[in-house]
C-alpha cells in the first residue's frame, strides 16, 4: 500500500467520480482505476459500488475511507511540524545579555567550536531583557540577577570572587592584595542606573561594610577598565576577567593592577534565564555548554583555554547529536 493510493482514493471518494477525480489531480482515469484495483486486491475486500455514474463507498470502503482521513490529516500535520523543526534548526539563537564579559566569552568560544550555529547577542538592561523574552525576541537572558518573573526560570551558571582594579597611579596600586579599609572612601566606577551590574555592585559593596558614596558612572562595562586606566576611580572585576586581562595586560591595559580583596569575600553571581516551559530544541546544546563553562570558572577562578572549551564540547556532542537527528531523521528532505 502506498501513499498515493490513499490521496487518489480520498480524492474519488470526495468528487463521487472516476472523472471529476481525474481532473482535480491532473491524471488519467485509467490510472485512477489501476490504483484503485490494486488497493482493493492489497485490503481484499471492495471500496466502491456503483451508483449510475457516481461511486458509492461499501461499509467496508465507509471505515477505511475515516482511516484514510486520519492517516492524511496526521501525515499533513507532521509535515507541518517538520518544516517548523527544519526552519528552526537554521534560525539564530538570540540571548539578550546583561552580564557582557561572561556572555561574549561563552558565546564566542561556542560558536568557534559549533561554527554552524548562529548566536545572536542583545545588549539590554533588566527590564528591555524581560521584554525581549516575553515578546519572543530573545530565547534566553544572561544576567547577574535571579529573574523573580513566574513566567520565566533561572539558574545560577556561576558565583565567583572579585578583584578590584585600580589605575598604577593609585598608592594602593603597590600592595600586593587589599582590605575594606583600603576601598573605603574610593570613587567607583559602575555602570549608570537601571542595570543588574549597578544593583549588584552595590549590594556587594554594601554587604562588606563599604558605602558607594562617591561614583563615576559609565554606559558599558567596557568603559570601565579604561575610566580605570585613566585614573578616573576603582572597579570591581570578577577574578576570571582580571585573570584574562593580566594575561593581556600589555596589550591592553598597561596602566592598571589587580588586587585580590583580603578581609571580605565579595563574589558576583551569573544567571541563565529561559522560558519556564522550556528551552527551544536550538537552544539545548548551548545551554548545556553555559552550565559547563559557568561551573569551569567557578571551580577553576579563571576562563578555560580553548583546548578546555573542546573537553566542554565533547562531554555536549551527544545533545547536539540528538538535536541534529530528532529533526533530520523526521524531516530527512527538508
Amino acid at each position: 500500500m502506498e501513499l498515493l493510493q490513499l490521496q487518489y482514493f480520498a480524492e474519488i471518494v470526495k468528487n463521487a467520480t472516476m472523472l471529476k477525480a481525474a481532473e482535480a489531480l491532473h491524471v488519467s482515469q485509467s490510472t485512477l482505476s489501476v490504483s484503485i484495483k490494486k488497493l482493493e486486491a492489497e485490503l481484499g475486500f471492495t471500496l466502491f459500488y456503483k451508483q449510475g455514474r457516481r461511486l458509492g463507498l461499501t461499509e467496508e470502503g465507509l471505515m477505511f475511507y475515516r482511516g484514510t482521513l486520519q492517516i492524511l490529516e496526521n501525515l499533513t500535520k507532521l509535515v507541518s511540524e517538520c518544516r517548523t523543526m527544519s526552519a528552526e534548526a537554521n534560525s539564530t539563537i538570540r540571548v539578550a545579555v546583561e552580564a557582557v564579559d561572561f556572555a561574549i566569552e561563552a558565546i564566542t568560544r561556542y560558536t568557534s567550536l559549533f561554527p554552524e550555529t548562529k548566536i545572536e547577542h542583545i545588549r539590554a538592561d533588566r527590564e528591555e531583557a524581560m521584554r525581549l523574552m516575553h515578546s519572543g525576541g530573545a530565547d534566553l537572558c544572561i544576567t547577574p540577577t535571579e529573574n523573580k518573573d513566574p513566567a520565566m526560570k533561572s539558574i545560577l551558571l556561576l558565583r565567583e570572587r572579585m578583584d578590584l582594579m585600580v589605575s598604577k597611579k593609585q598608592p594602593i596600586a603597590v600592595q600586593s592584595t587589599v582590605k575594606v579599609s583600603d576601598m573605603m572612601g574610593q570613587r567607583f566606577i559602575v555602570i549608570k542606573q537601571g542595570y543588574s551590574h549597578r544593583e549588584e555592585t552595590e549590594k556587594m559593596l554594601t554587604a562588606a561594610g563599604i558605602s558607594l558614596t562617591k561614583t563615576y558612572e559609565v554606559n558599558d562595562e567596557e568603559t570601565i577598565a579604561l575610566a580605570t586606566q585613566y585614573n578616573l576611580g576603582v572597579a570591581l572585576v570578577p577574578i576570571s576577567v582580571s585573570q584574562m586581562l593580566k594575561d593581556n595586560i600589555q596589550n591592553t591595559l598597561p596602566g592598571v593592577v589587580f588586587l585580590p580583596i583580603e578581609d571580605t569575600l565579595i563574589e558576583r553571581a551569573i544567571y541563565l534565564t529561559m522560558p519556564e516551559g522550556g528551552v527551544p530544541l536550538k537552544c539545548r546544546p548551548f545551554v548545556k555548554f553555559l552550565v559547563l563553562y559557568g561551573a569551569w570558572i567557578s571551580n577553576h577562578r579563571r576562563m578555560p583555554t580553548l583546548e578546555e572549551s573542546r573537553m566542554m564540547a565533547e562531554q555536549i556532542e551527544a545533545v547536539h547529536g540528538e538535536y541534529n537527528m530528532r529533526w533530520s531523521t523526521a524531516c530527512p528532505n527538508s
